[in-house]
């Protein structure tokens, strides 16, 4: 950033969730944009939510609001049911933009799409004013004995500390528990950090049980041509 002239950049959006330190970098950075973080997916077309950075800084973590214009978000358990405030659940959409049908895939468009509701396969959970949090993906939720766990909250933390640049949690098989929490770790350039010391850093941060118990460090994740890791190819390879 310091070698580019930034100064006509006016709106600056994103769809991940930034860490806070990457937030505070940003804002830094271009003080002359208004930021925005966006929520949505590509069976909903334009379809999804937005908070400003006046309400980030209020909601942090929050993805904002959907627009009634364009439908309606819900939070569910795996019976369909609403979720309360606060409670974790899938968020389903319905509204105009919605697709019709994944194109000749019957069978995928039959589990996705349940009486005109679409099941996005996102973890989320409303406040109690109605705002949007991204948890993570059903397929990423961690089962530890009976605990849920979601990589993204672990990923978060990790995160969080100065010698870690990107961090991606999965779940992998274990003979009592039946999943384990794992953490694969790319370090910024330069830094050092040994695995016990990144287990004790999130002691004082996560419930025990969501404390990654084993540590890998790799040069870099896999990821797809959207710069999004893939994290089963990590679990395919333990």
């Amino acid at each position: 950033f310091a070698r580019r002239d930034l100064s006509s950049l006016r709106l600056v959006g994103w769809s991940n969730l930034l860490p806070t330190t990457s937030f505070q970098q940003l804002r830094k950075a271009l003080p002359k944009a208004d930021l925005y973080h966006v929520y949505g997916f590509t069976e909903g077309t334009q379809a999804g939510t937005l908070i400003s950075f006046k309400e980030m800084l209020e909601r942090p973590g929050s993805c904002g609001k959907g627009h009634p214009d364009f439908g309606a978000f819900r939070v569910v358990d795996e019976q369909g049911r609403d979720r309360s405030p606060g409670e974790t659940g899938e968020i389903i959409y319905m509204g105009k933009s919605l697709m019709k049908e994944y194109y000749k895939k019957p069978e995928a468009t039959r589990a996705a799409m349940k009486d005109g509701w679409f099941y996005t396969g996102d973890l989320g959970r409303f406040d109690e004013q109605g705002y949007l949090y991204i948890v993570g993906r059903t397929k990423d939720m961690i089962n530890r004995g009976g605990e849920k766990v979601y990589g993204q909250e672990v990923e978060q933390v990790l995160r969080q500390h100065p010698a870690v640049l990107e961090a991606a949690v999965v779940g992998t098989p274990h003979d009592m528990l039946g999943e384990e929490v794992m953490a694969f770790i790319v370090l910024r350039k330069g830094a050092q950090v040994k695995e016990a010391h990144l287990i004790t850093y999130c002691q004082d941060k996560l419930a025990h049980f969501k404390i990654p118990r084993k540590i890998e460090f790799r040069e870099e994740l896999p990821k797809n041509s959207m710069g999004k890791i893939l994290k089963y190819e990590l679990v395919s390879h333990k």
